[in-house]
Order: structure tokens, then C-alpha cells, then sequence
């Protein structure tokens, strides 16, 4: 209630009280939101600036990058799995990608200076690991090679041969278990300590080579035949090959650990910068630019508040101006509206556009007088017209429904039937047509050239030649008829040297009623026929009544009906007419399914569907042709 009353207020007021109001309710809207809009945009610079910064996530990526990749290098160097060296491969990779999204953020040269740092140590960083691999690789083949040794010499000679030789000999026996147990705990401690390098491996290592090469003194002391000595010399030479091995892989370890502590050492620095330095430099960048974004913030409140309240009163003066001449023009308007043409336009002192409108508006008036006074002469004469020609179509009507048969006419030979017959205009070209014997029904439905009244001139000419084929010409067979109105229409449009090409197409049948037979013939239009819920279609011939260059007689059909047959003859406007969702043609399918859905109804309540479909179809649209449709049941 309080809003319609304020909203009837505001539309009695003047133009300059409703432009006084807009400017107070401009001001207050425009205050509100810029405040609101200020308080906005510092929370939303807050929440921007406080979110993970690309940097910081830069920094962390990194830092997490360079730890994984240094506890792989650790684990490969213990385990020796590949995996460890290409997930340190991968830490690498990703470490290099932030380090480059960190750089291709603005950096400052704080971060510049930070970041040549790190770039330096990981350089140092990569080197080391590499070192570390190289070394270990190598440990590993020298590894494999004692390891080959052992497997197709060392176990071969001392287990397959030289025991053998010596079982009678409990010395050489005992001798031999004492070289091949030594032999045994000196490789399994190279082992351990190249998985684990400490002092107590190397012990181990020390006192199984000194027990294992006194074994081979006390062996070499016994009296040994040819073989013994020969297998001695070869063991012995295999294992001076695994002792110099043994003490490679040592001294790679002693390298390696020496990598590992400086591969340690560069992964803590580059850490330490990355956690203590780096992310501080950036964390204190950030929390300037919130202070200057703030304090941006709070200008641009300022400003924009001071710069609405400008914009507001410049537009009030520059209106101000505007609106008493634009109050005379609606109010000059306003008498034109009541047909006043002779008022004076003043508007003085005003070289500007309203001044251009108003010397525009003044010209316009005039000539809108003169315009007004021709108008009402011309719509006087069109009028006259307009009736004149209302009365002729109206009479050329009465005239048009002379040639068509009376609907009691043929209710009362044919009860159960129907004629659906709408011209598009007051007349039409389209017609239906009826002639009775004693035992005989004709009926048919012709579409002729054109619509309205071209069109209705033209069905006069077909119906009086049909009738003429009929009474004049006693035709009886529906073809003859359809011959003899071709050749009596032709002659009437060809009196003259006009050579009118007009015409007509027709379904024509005959019913009669004593054999139960139907004899049909068309002109391009057919005839439909329903039976057991089966349409069934009986074509015409493909030439329409009128000039035609292949010409030739029409054909008769006889149908033996059954009761309950129902007969449907039309011309194409039905399925000719636009409509629907789409603005589309109803098509001969839609036609043909509505009579199948339909036909078991009376022929009045199928002519009450057929003509309801055809209104919502077209749905407030246009006809676009005439349409006339007679169905009937047997």
C-alpha cells in the first residue's frame, strides 16, 4: 500500500521535482555504495594479498623438492633401487620448474640476489649427486666382478676339485674349510660395509683377510702333489684379484661418505635460505603491499565520493537548463496531440540542439497540419472506396454460393457425412459440388487456380462446365465427365487470344446406391478411403482440368464399398498450412495419421475435430489458402 502511494506521488510531481528527487536518491545510492564498495575491496585485497602467495608456494615447493631429493639420494646409495635415483631425478625436474615460476613472477633484488645463491649451491647441489652416483655405480661393477669371481672360480675350485683330491688328508681338509670360511666372512663383510659402512666392518674385513691368508701358509706348507699346487696358485691369484677389488671398494666408500657429508652441508644451506631467508624477504613484501594497497584503498574512497559529488552537481546545472525547455516541447506536444496545428513555438536565446529541436518541432508542426488535412480528405475517399468494394465482394459471395449445393441437399441423400469448407477470403476458389439421380450420387471437391476473388471467378467457370458435362453433354461415367469439363473449360479461357492457362484439380465420385459402388476419378486431388482401420489410397491421374501439353483421358476407378467404409475427398489446403511451434507446413502425414486416429467417430464429430485441429495449428496466425475437405460414410 505505502508503495503505491509513494509511487503516485512521485508520478504527480513536475519534471524538475522528480529530477530534484533523483539527484537525492543518486547521492545517497551513490554514497552507500561507494562506502560499501570501499570496504569491499579492502577486504577483498586483504583476502587476495593473505591467500598462498605464488612465491611462498614457490618457496616451499622448492624447499620440499630439494629434502625429498636428498633423502633419494640417501636411499639409493643404501638400497641401490633405480626408483630412488629417478625420484631424485624427478625432485630436480620439479625443483627447476618452481625455481622458474618463482622467477617469472616481479622479483625484487633481494629475491634476485637469494635466488643467484641457490642457483650456485644447486649447481654444487646436482654435481654432488652425480658424484655420489658415479661413484656408487662404480662400486657396484667392481662388486660384481669379485662377486663372478666367487661364483665361477673360488666355489668351483674349492668345493668341486681340491677337496675332492684331498679327502683322505684331514690337514688338507682342515685347511681347506679354514681358507674357504675366511674367504667367505672377508666378501660378506664387504658386503655389510658397503650397505653400512662403520669401523667394526672394516675390522672385519682386516681380520678375515689376515686368518684367511694364514690358512693358505699352513696349506702351502703341507706336502701338495702337482694339482694342489696348480689349483693353489690359481686360488691364490683369483684371490689377490679380490683382495685389490675389496680395497677399491673401500676407498670408493671412503669417497662416498665424503660426498654424502658435502651433498648434506649444500641441501642444508640452500634450505636454510629457502626456509629463513627467501620466504622472509617475500613475507615482508607482501605486508607492504597490503599497506599501500590499503592505504590505496582508503584513496580511492576519497576520491571517488569527492568525484561523485562533482559529477552529481554538474549534472544538476547542465540539466537544470534542459528541463524548463523540454517541459514547453511536451507541453507543445501535448496540443498536438488534440489536433492544434496553428500554436507558436518559443523557445528563445537557444543556439544549441534544443533550440535545432525546437525550430524542427515547429516546421514538423506545420507540416503536420497540411499532412492532417490531406489524410482526412484521402481517408474519406478510401473509405467510400473500401465500402464499394466490401459490397461487391460480399455480392460476388451470394453469387459464388449459388454453385454450391445446399448442405440439407446433402445431409438428406448422404445422413452420415460432413463438408468442411473455410475460404481463405471472403470468397474463395475452392468448391464442392453435388448432382443426385434416382439411384445415383455424384460429389465432388475442386481446388481451382488462385484464391479470393480470382479465385472464385474461377470456380464459376468449372462449376458451369461441370454441370454443363452433366446436363448439357449427359455424362455419366465420372471420367467422361472429367473429359468433357476439361475440354469445355479449356475452350472458355481460350475464347481470346489471352491464353489463360487457369483451371482447376477435382476428386470426383459416384455412389450407387442400389449395387453399393463407387466409381472415381480425380485431377491430381485423390480419393481416401478407410477400412478396417487401413487407409487406403486411390490415386488420380497427374494432369489437372485445364492446359496441360500431355493431356490425356482420365481414368474411372470402381470400388466395391463394405459397410463402415469411410470416404474422404479434399483439396491440398489443409495440408498446405502453416502453423505449429515452428511456422511449418501441417504435411499430407499429419493429414493422414487424423483421419486414421479419427475415423471411427461420427462424420459430425470428426468435422468438429478436423476443424479445431486446423484453429490451434494455425494458433492466431494467417490462412494461407482455401481449404475444403467432404468425408461420408457408408
Amino acid at each position: 500500500m505505502r508503495g503505491k502511494i509513494s509511487k503516485r506521488l512521485f508520478n504527480d510531481l513536475s519534471i524538475r521535482g522528480k529530477f530534484i528527487v533523483i539527484i537525492i536518491f543518486i547521492i545517497i545510492v551513490l554514497g552507500t555504495v561507494s562506502i560499501a564498495s570501499t570496504r569491499y575491496i579492502t577486504s577483498i585485497i586483504h583476502e587476495i594479498i593473505h591467500r598462498e602467495n605464488p612465491k611462498v608456494e614457490a618457496t616451499l615447493e622448492m624447499e620440499i623438492n630439494i629434502n625429498e631429493g636428498t633423502q633419494n639420494v640417501l636411499n639409493y646409495h643404501t638400497l641401490k633401487e633405480e626408483i630412488e635415483k629417478e625420484m631424485f631425478n624427478d625432485n630436480v625436474n620439479d625443483f627447476i620448474l618452481f625455481r622458474k615460476q618463482f622467477g617469472d613472477i616481479i622479483i625484487t633484488n633481494d629475491e634476485k640476489e637469494l635466488l643467484t645463491e641457490i642457483d650456485s649451491l644447486f649447481f654444487i647441489y646436482r654435481k654432488t649427486a652425480s658424484d655420489i652416483f658415479y661413484l656408487k655405480n662404480k662400486q657396484d661393477v667392481i662388486f660384481e666382478h669379485s662377486s663372478k669371481l666367487i661364483k665361477d672360480s673360488i666355489d668351483h675350485i674349492l668345493d668341486d676339485i681340491l677337496q675332492s683330491q684331498t679327502i683322505y688328508n684331514s690337514k688338507k681338509k682342515e685347511a681347506l674349510y679354514e681358507i674357504e670360511i675366511n674367504f667367505f666372512e672377508y666378501f660378506s663383510s664387504t658386503i655389510n660395509y658397503m650397505h653400512k659402512p662403520d669401523t667394526a666392518l672394516i675390522n672385519r674385513i682386516i681380520d678375515s683377510k689376515q686368518d684367511l691368508e694364514k690358512a693358505a701358509r699352513q696349506y702351502t706348507g703341507l706336502p701338495l702333489n702337482k694339482t694342489e699346487k696348480k689349483y693353489l696358485e690359481l686360488l691364490m691369484s683369483i684371490w689377490d684379484i679380490i683382495k685389490t677389488n675389496t680395497d677399491k671398494i673401500v676407498n670408493l666408500e671412503i669417497q662416498q661418505q665424503n660426498q654424502l657429508n658435502d651433498f648434506d652441508k649444500v641441501n642444508s644451506e640452500i634450505d636454510f635460505i629457502l626456509d629463513n631467508k627467501l620466504q622472509v624477504v617475500v613475507k615482508n613484501h607482501i605486508r607492504d603491499d597490503e599497506t599501500r594497497a590499503v592505504n590505496s584503498s582508503k584513496y580511492l574512497a576519497v576520491t571517488s565520493l569527492l568525484s561523485i559529488i562533482v559529477i552529481v552537481l554538474a549534472f544538476y546545472f547542465v540539466a537544470r537548463s534542459i528541463i524548463s525547455p523540454i517541459a514547453k516541447l511536451v507541453h507543445y506536444t501535448n496540443e498536438v496531440g488534440k489536433s492544434k496545428f496553428d500554436i507558436k513555438i518559443e523557445i528563445k536565446n537557444r543556439k544549441d540542439e534544443l533550440g535545432q529541436l525546437a525550430s524542427s518541432f515547429s516546421n514538423m508542426i506545420k507540416n503536420l497540419g497540411i499532412a492532417h488535412n490531406e489524410i482526412l480528405k484521402q481517408k474519406g475517399i478510401i473509405e467510400k472506396k473500401n465500402i464499394n468494394m466490401l459490397d461487391s465482394i460480399r455480392y460476388a459471395k451470394r453469387i459464388q454460393n449459388l454453385i454450391l449445393p445446399p448442405l440439407k441437399l446433402l445431409k438428406q441423400n448422404l445422413e452420415e457425412s460432413f463438408v468442411l469448407y473455410k475460404p481463405k477470403d471472403i470468397v474463395g476458389g475452392d468448391f464442392y459440388w453435388l448432382h443426385t439421380t434416382q439411384d445415383k450420387i455424384y460429389f465432388a471437391v475442386a481446388d481451382c487456380t488462385g484464391h479470393g476473388v480470382p479465385g472464385a471467378f474461377i470456380s464459376v467457370v468449372c462449376s458451369n462446365s461441370l454441370n454443363n458435362a452433366v446436363h448439357e453433354y449427359k455424362k455419366t461415367e465420372p471420367a467422361e465427365i472429367l473429359d468433357k469439363t476439361l475440354e469445355l473449360v479449356i475452350n472458355q479461357f481460350h475464347k481470346n487470344e489471352s491464353g489463360l492457362s487457369d483451371g482447376m484439380d477435382i476428386a470426383l465420385c459416384c455412389l450407387n446406391l442400389k449395387t453399393n459402388k463407387l466409381n472415381y476419378s480425380g485431377a491430381n486431388n485423390p480419393l481416401y478411403m478407410v477400412r478396417n482401420k487401413e487407409l487406403i489410397i486411390i490415386g488420380p491421374d497427374k494432369q489437372p482440368i485445364g492446359h496441360y501439353i500431355k493431356s490425356k483421358p482420365f481414368t474411372n476407378h470402381i470400388i466395391d464399398l463394405q459397410k463402415g467404409d469411410c470416404l474422404y475427398i479434399f483439396s491440398d489446403g489443409y495440408a498446405d498450412q502453416f502453423g505449429g511451434n515452428n511456422g511449418r507446413k501441417f504435411l499430407i502425414k499429419n493429414f493422414k495419421a487424423m483421419i486414421l486416429e479419427n475415423h471411427e467417430k461420427t462424420m459430425a464429430q470428426q468435422k468438429q475435430v478436423y476443424n479445431n485441429t486446423l484453429k490451434e495449428w494455425i494458433a492466431g496466425g494467417e490462412q494461407t489458402d482455401d481449404i475444403c475437405m467432404v468425408g461420408l460414410q457408408i
